[in-house]
């Protein structure tokens, strides 16, 4: 209780008296140390009752006093909770051993989740500045993991644009008549919205990203007839035909791929991702039964699908080049810093 409200419920107190006996056990009192204070210092008479229950369920029945008269919100009873998971055995009965409440009887007792004990606990760790305002009802849980994380997330990217920087690929020679490009969409930014939660929507990049005008300002090595397949998703779809304006390529089509499951995803569960098939000049394209769907399996963060280049062998002929490759594939050249990435 704050100095303010203690003042308060001293006032209370001496204009209409103590409406709220203490509780005590074993003459230690379990509840109403402020009323016991004001009452002391008003030189009021203390109005105490003994708590009688079964020893296991003092716990119990002290926290549900304080919930039902502080009405405290999820995060503030996830605090409370952790405390609780960490009082030592013998403060309580929980069992015949007298050992320690768990954390799942203290999640049960505050009604919440194990994970938000373990979040608090994290916090405690990492953040500790940060709880006194989830006490204070100020900041939820959740925003607090999202600082701890989104200041991880500062250090890893930083870390790897070393990394990337100390790799300094080579850039490609003399020009192509086929490029993929899989440019690192400014996620963890986003556009003219929040940052993604990595627990409830989009999972963070696991490379440094690009900004928009950054991708739009790549010099690509494409010849005089060229095509173009420039990867993007829901997010960046707009964005993307721009980009291609910039890049003085004209679009033709939008290849969707089907994955066989879904993923992440802000509003709705993402089972696609796109790629545009664009062309500059007349490039040499063979034209079967292709079609704008591509069916094939989701594996790591960012890996497309052999199908895809399989289908692009079949259309596309020249010297070929696929931009922020992370695996190497026969009759095409790579450029990017994690060209090795998938090779196992």
């Amino acid at each position: 209780m704050s100095e303010l409200e203690y003042r308060a419920l001293k006032a209370d107190i001496a204009a209409n008296g103590q409406r709220e006996a203490i509780w005590t056990w074993r003459g230690q009192i379990i509840d109403g140390r402020h009323r016991e204070r004001a009452c002391t210092e008003l030189q009021l008479s203390v109005k105490a009752q003994e708590w009688e229950g079964d020893e296991s369920g003092l716990v119990a029945f002290v926290i549900s006093m304080n919930l039902h008269r502080r009405h405290l919100n999820e995060s503030q009873r996830a605090v409370v909770a952790a405390r609780i998971a960490t009082m030592e055995p013998g403060m309580n009965q929980w069992s015949r051993e007298s050992a320690g409440p768990t954390q799942e009887q203290a999640a049960a007792l505050l009604n919440i989740s194990e994970r938000s004990i373990q979040d608090v606990k994290r916090i405690e760790r990492e953040r500790p500045d940060l709880l006194p305002q989830i006490e204070r009802g100020e900041l939820s849980l959740n925003a607090a993991i999202g600082e701890i994380k989104k200041q991880e997330r500062v250090v890893e990217i930083d870390a790897q644009r070393n990394e990337l920087a100390r790799a300094r690929p080579e850039a490609p020679q003399g020009l192509f008549n086929v490029i993929v490009v899989d440019p690192p969409w400014p996620y963890r930014d986003g556009i003219d919205q929040p940052e993604y939660d990595p627990r409830g929507h989009r999972a963070s990049s696991p490379y440094p990203e690009m900004e928009l005008d950054d991708i739009a300002r790549l010099k690509l090595p494409a010849a005089d007839d060229c095509v173009l397949w420039l990867w993007t998703t829901h997010r960046f779809m707009r964005w993307a035909f721009p980009i291609l304006d910039d890049w003085k390529f004209h679009d033709h089509a939008i290849v969707t791929w089907v994955k066989d499951r879904m993923g992440l995803g802000r509003w709705l569960r993402s089972q696609s991702e796109f790629c545009i098939m664009a062309t500059r000049g007349r490039p040499l394209i063979t034209l079967t039964n292709q079609t704008t769907v591509i069916e094939g399996p989701m594996r790591e963060h960012s890996r497309k699908p052999d199908e895809f280049y399989a289908m692009v062998d079949s259309l596309c002929h020249g010297r070929k080049l696929d931009m922020f490759s992370r695996e190497s594939r026969i009759g095409w050249e790579q450029y990017g810093s994690e060209r090795g990435k998938f090779a196992a």
